[in-house]
């Protein structure tokens, strides 16, 4: 089946509807602009107002960077610094300022009326909301109250291109100049003592790994939670192939019309193509959050996605990120795993986008010169703004740790929550304490059999399994590590009988199992099309019938080699695929069982393979075809589960 339009497409059968969350929620993805280049090492800065809230002092100012760029600067105060000054904590951000604290030290009953995670409730009209916005910015930066009584002041930052700061938006492409002029400004003032923790989540804790990388003098630690050091590799565009699509596309659709008028001239195409540009994005947005499911899947689906209207023209970037050939790039400046000597506290949820990535950073640096520490609870991406999700509160006493020199603090290095069925309903907040991650643990291998089976018992068999898959009739699970569709643990829906989804089951667990490091599938597959997916849902399904996920992988033909050089697909080719589901912490209890799905497709969450060979990203086609799962006894059709012994 060929096609080059999605337009009339009608055979979507997919929960995206009523999934959606407000679009201001997908601005928690990170993505990237072509690299810019500082060359002066100076410095200033430019006070433009300073005001008086009852417990600190608030200074609004202007930081040049060595560029000449100016980027929007907050300071709050404690009402006391002695005369050698006081440690400083810096977050930079490209959302809107005032932002509620982290660490699990936002007040509890915090509101975010316009549901973007700053707190300021600025979705609202101006007439309406005025003197409820001030009283609601006043009320954030307060919430920061118990940092500056622990004797710290905390700096924020617009990145530049963002909000009120200057310059053009290339997307975080500038971070790490920018962060190492933002702490030597920092270590100049006279409130300061010279020593600065940086801290950030999501897209804010991209700025600090970018910062970190360069071992500024001065900054004494940091502080990240739900973010990425490696953000192309692991998160939106990783090594499997896919694209995280239901974060990725409305994250930049959103930045389109956020864009200052800096970043709009340098687009020298006048203001009525902006104007236009700026009214195919509005359309889009309105067709990805609005109730029309086929209008949702024609605004995921438009094809090539390079030149998706109106985002690729106001942010060019774009067109840079979807280029195959840029993967190099990307790497060399963003990944930033291993490159700091930077004492740091990593912290992730288990159902976060950036989970793997989070104890990816953590891995690279464990062995290294400086204590790092890992933290992983039980939720997903926004649940980590709950107080509530957080056993203890950890932020604080990490940079008393390492910017005040307190010492006596036997934490262990490794603490994690072991997430469960039980999850769905109430996270767990009790912590096991190990020495690294993954913890000790045993591989249990799982061969699927022809029945449909999963037995720890390799047969002599070869068999094979057949998926049909058609991109226009894509397949859709429940929850996962999402940003913009519900995420998390979620219980399925019933099993059908189709030629598009393939079920395998073990027996019943006679004792309690807990799940402790990264889930693998191994299969080989033989296509008669040029590109192909395989997406795997480890679930449990409980005593009583409930199917639900724990994890869920997949990948990408063409990048099963080098992801550098991914590589079309012969017709009839055997090609080895090894699936990495992911790390997890889950507890299956006695009665259970697991189960795995295995499909072609898990749309919207990946983009759509359109199976014709050559980027995904430029096609203007799709081409559905059959796709066999080969199991023979040299390598087997197995699942690699670890264990706590």
């Amino acid at each position: 089946m060929n096609t080059s339009s999605l337009s009339d497409a009608r055979t979507f059968q997919s929960p995206v509807k009523n999934q959606l969350r407000p679009f201001a929620l997908a601005v928690s993805v990170m993505t990237i602009a072509l690299f810019g280049c500082s060359t002066s090492n100076s410095t200033s800065s430019n006070l433009n107002s300073v005001e008086s809230d009852s417990g600190f002092e608030l200074i609004v100012s202007s930081v040049t960077m060595r560029d000449g760029v100016d980027l929007y600067t907050e300071i709050l105060l404690p009402n006391d610094i002695p005369e050698d000054g006081v440690p400083t904590l810096l977050l930079r951000t490209p959302y809107d300022l005032p932002t509620l604290p982290i660490g699990g030290l936002a007040p509890a009953d915090s509101e975010d009326s316009d549901g973007d995670g700053d707190g300021d409730g600025d979705g609202e009209t101006e007439d309406e909301t005025n003197t409820e916005d001030d009283e609601e910015l006043v009320q954030t930066r307060a919430a920061w109250q118990p940092v500056l009584d622990r004797g710290y002041a905390v700096v924020f930052q617009n990145l530049r291109g963002t909000q009120s700061s200057g310059g053009i938006n290339e997307l975080f492409s500038a971070e790490r100049e920018d962060g190492v002029d933002a702490v030597e400004w920092i270590r100049t003032q006279s409130w300061s003592n010279g020593r600065v923790g940086a801290m950030g989540d999501s897209a804010a804790g991209f700025a600090v790994h970018l910062l970190a990388a360069e071992n500024p003098l001065g900054l004494d630690a940091t502080f990240v939670q739900v973010s990425c050091g490696d953000i192309w590799n692991s998160a939106i565009l990783p090594d499997h192939g896919g694209l995280k699509l239901e974060a990725f596309l409305p994250f930049m659709l959103g930045q389109s019309l956020e864009l200052g008028a800096e970043h709009l001239a340098s687009l020298s195409i006048g203001e009525e193509a902006i104007e236009s540009a700026e009214a195919e994005v509005m359309a889009s947005l309105g067709a990805l959050f609005g109730d029309d499911m086929a209008d949702q899947f024609g605004a995921f689906t438009k094809q090539p996605l390079i030149n998706y209207p109106g985002v690729s023209t106001l942010l060019p970037q774009w067109r840079y990120v979807l280029d195959e050939s840029s993967r190099g790039e990307l790497n060399s400046y963003f990944d930033t795993r291993g490159q700091t000597t930077v004492p740091g506290m990593h912290v992730a949820m288990w159902q976060d986008i950036f989970a793997e990535c989070t104890l990816g950073d953590f891995q690279a640096l464990s062995t290294g010169i400086s204590e790092q520490r890992l933290l992983v609870l039980d939720g997903s991406h926004y649940e980590i703004d709950d107080a509530t999700s957080w056993p203890y509160l950890p932020m604080l006493d990490w940079f008393d740790r390492h910017l005040k020199d307190v010492t006596g603090d036997n934490t262990p290095t490794v603490q994690y929550a072991v997430q469960s069925v039980e999850s769905i309903e109430k996270p767990s907040l009790q912590l096991v304490g190990a020495d690294s991650w993954p913890p000790l643990n045993v591989d249990r291998v799982y061969y699927l059999d022809e029945t449909g089976g999963l037995s720890e018992t390799l047969n002599d068999q070869t068999f094979s399994f057949s998926l049909f898959s058609d991109p226009l009739s894509p397949q859709s699970g429940f929850g996962g590590r999402h940003l913009v569709i519900d995420a998390g643990i979620a219980e399925q829906a019933p099993l059908t009988t189709d030629n598009v989804k393939l079920v395998f089951t073990a027996a019943i667990n006679e004792t309690d199992l807990t799940i402790a490091g990264e889930v693998k599938l191994d299969t080989k597959i033989s296509a008669d099309v040029a590109d192909a997916d395989i997406h795997v849902r480890l679930i449990e399904v409980t005593a009583d019938g409930r199917r639900v996920l724990i994890l869920e992988g997949m990948q990408r033909a063409r990048f099963s080699g080098n992801s550098l050089t991914p590589m079309d697909l012969v017709p009839g080719q055997v090609v080895p695929l090894s699936i990495s589901l992911g790390n997890i912490a889950h507890k299956l209890s006695a009665g259970s069982r697991i189960q795995i799905e295995i499909a072609a497709s898990n749309f919207p969450a990946w983009n759509l393979n359109p199976q014709v060979g050559g980027s995904s990203f430029t096609a203007n086609e799709y081409r559905s075809g059959n796709i066999d799962l080969l199991s023979t006894q040299d390598n087997p059709f197995r699942l690699i589960i670890p264990t706590l012994p």
